[in-house]
């Protein structure tokens, strides 16, 4: 969720695992407010990921970084 409106069809997100390999990811489909992006994640494994975005906001500027996280195990 971003503080304001996004261009979401122009965003660009990229999984990466733990061994550095890159996937693109799609954008989720459905009906979204125009400050959130929502993409689908493919079925992962226990280890440390990270999400690399990139959005254009609708007032031009473009904001990115990285969301770093980890999948455990369930017991």
């Amino acid at each position: 969720q971003f503080n304001s409106a996004i261009e979401a069809k122009l965003a660009k997100v990229t999984l990466i695992d733990d061994k550095g390999a890159e996937r693109a990811l799609e954008l989720a489909g459905g009906e979204h407010p125009a400050n959130v992006l929502v993409v689908s994640l493919p079925a992962l494994t226990p280890g440390h990921y990270a999400l690399r975005y990139k959005v254009l906001a609708a007032d031009g500027h473009v904001t990115e970084s990285v969301l770093r996280f980890q999948v455990t195990a369930s017991k």
